[in-house]
């Protein structure tokens, strides 16, 4: 029976290893241990390090024997039931403190907790080597990426218990923040030593980054994000002691390569936020200075995405950089013809990306599994979004009736990856966009009303958060745009597409002083055709105060 496991085309960050049957060495130095390979246990430095210009981080203590303890430890609850916190009201999922971890108890119940999630299980995710491999294994080696991983697995876990009966929010919320405040401290420390790791540094920014989009501390997040970005470029322009003078993005198990991607595509979600923070819009309209030839397949999945990745940096940084125009100068002195021209060449790169990866579908014979299934259909879905959204960037709102047909398939591709997930768990969290940007999008520049219901449906059934885009907020934001919208049909069918009368867009959050003297947030809008369009203002409902951290996505 073959599955995405057997097939050869996978690259091997997502292929099953087996070994070959017989007693394995634990002693290998800490290196070759990271770097998943066989240590040749030369003492003091392992020659398969020295030979690589690698540096041999040595070997670890070995491990004192295992005694049996007849009492509990003061510091621990006082009996094992309170060991089982239930997530679901429906369903008997417990979690338990780490034992493999020299931690306290709550530290540890953390940890354990953020493994028990299995991250890579999620459609958008395409780092499995680095989460489930790299990340842990740096936690054993590494106090600052130990702290750093507890402190999003506290937070993470607050998250999905949000409202349970066994733990308060109030104390859970500062169980968290403890949490994180320790692995900050932990990170300043480490880059205060001597012997620093630039990996270490990066594993916890991306990390802090996700904590903070966890609690909506937006620029917080931007921030981390920056550095990480600016880390990562210093990397490019210099050396790595003990690796490549380049960061590798074509090897699927080079950590800086991993840890680029990763932060590559949150650079991505920052430029189609399109916040006002000065600091996350410096980064975001950035457009890809190499463009990178799009071969005639693709190897694998993996290939697939990471072309894709590019693509959706240089897009996204062009589409920002026209729609901010008054802050960015780039395209000033370029005529409608010769930005349209970009436009065209885009899209056309999108299309040689599309019969690339369909070549790759094509020439497999083997069946793939559920998981690798999802991964095509994320693919297709962000294809298709991307695709929409360059296709009307200079037109009206009515050129996006054009694209009904386009619109019934990301509908359809996020109802099959809801109900891929629908194993009676809570949806996870992701720190990679899933539905909810595509489905936003539809939402917003739909107007046939059966369609926009069955949208509005799916997104409920969302994560709570996708990186940086909250559920909640997104929901609200286009009940209201649907609601006001649909107040202009007037006698029209509900199932034909509304006037162009009754069409609203270039929706921003603003703010507006009062007679008063005071600042209210405010929806400003656009409404009618062009050039007989009007510009009006409405407060903002007081159930809508999340959406303003939606930045300029609208």
């Amino acid at each position: 029976m073959s599955s995405a496991f057997s097939n050869p085309d996978l690259p091997r960050d997502m292929v099953s290893k087996f070994r070959n049957s017989g007693l394995k060495s634990r002693a290998g130095c800490i290196t070759c241990k990271i770097r998943r390979v066989k240590c040749d246990e030369t003492k003091p430095c392992c020659d398969k390090c020295v030979s690589t210009g690698r540096t041999c981080d040595g070997y670890n203590p070995p491990k004192e024997p295992k005694v049996k303890k007849s009492k509990q430890s003061k510091n621990e609850p006082a009996t094992h039931n309170i060991l089982l916190i239930a997530i679901e009201a429906t369903s008997a999922t417990t979690y338990v403190p780490s034992l493999d971890l020299q931690a306290s108890w709550s530290e540890r119940r953390s940890f354990h907790y953020f493994r028990s999630r299995n991250l890579s299980s999620m459609p958008g995710n395409f780092e499995p080597y680095l989460w489930d491999k790299v990340v842990l294994q740096f936690c054993h080696v590494y106090p600052a990426v130990q702290q750093s991983l507890v402190a999003l697995g506290a937070i993470y876990e607050e998250h999905e218990r949000r409202g349970m009966a066994l733990m308060t929010s109030t104390s859970a919320d500062e169980n968290a923040l403890k949490q994180y405040n320790i692995a900050v401290k932990g990170l300043v420390d480490y880059l205060s030593s001597a012997d620093q790791d630039p990996r270490v540094a990066l594993i916890s920014c991306l990390m802090f980054v996700w904590i903070e989009f966890l609690q909506r501390n937006l620029d917080s997040g931007f921030r981390h994000l920056n550095s990480g970005l600016k880390i990562m470029q210093d990397l490019r322009e210099c050396h790595l002691p003990g690796e490549a003078s380049s960061v590798n993005d074509e090897d699927k198990e080079d950590i800086y390569g991993a840890l680029n991607r990763s932060f590559t595509r949150l650079r991505v979600q920052a430029a189609m936020h399109g916040s006002t923070s000065a600091g996350l819009t410096t980064t975001s309209t950035r457009v890809l200075e190499v463009v990178r030839l799009i071969p005639l397949f693709f190897s694998n999945i993996y290939e697939a995405r990471v072309c894709l990745d590019n693509e959706y940096n240089a897009i996204f940084g062009y589409m920002r950089t026209l729609r901010d125009g008054d802050r960015y100068s780039r395209y000033e002195s370029m005529n409608e013809v010769t930005i349209d021209s970009i436009r065209v060449a885009h899209l056309q790169r999108l299309e040689q990306w599309k019969q690339a990866t369909g070549a790759m579908m094509a020439g497999s014979l083997q069946s793939y599994d559920q998981t690798l299934k999802s991964g095509f259909m994320y693919l297709e879905l962000y294809y298709l979004f991307i695709t929409i959204a360059l296709k009307t960037l200079l037109g009206g709102e009515m050129c996006f009736d054009e694209h009904i047909v386009g619109f019934e398939r990301i509908a359809t591709l996020c109802e099959s990856l809801i109900h891929d997930h629908r194993d009676g768990k809570p949806p996870p969290l992701s720190f990679d966009m899933g539905i909810i940007p595509p489905l936003f999008f539809l939402l917003l520049k739909c107007r046939l009303q059966p369609l926009r219901q069955k949208a509005m449906a799916l997104l409920r059934l969302a994560p709570e958060q996708e990186g940086m885009f909250p559920r909640d907020s997104a929901l609200k934001f286009c009940e209201w745009k649907v609601a006001t919208e649909e107040a202009g049909r007037g006698d029209l069918p509900f199932d034909q597409l509304l006037p162009e009368s009754a069409r609203i867009y270039q929706e921003h959050i603003a703010t507006k002083e009062t007679s008063g003297g005071d600042s209210v947030m405010c929806i400003q809008y656009r409404k009618g055709p062009p050039r007989h369009d009007a510009l009006e203002m409405v407060e903002l409902p007081v159930d809508m105060d999340l959406v303003q951290a939606m930045g300029n996505m609208l």
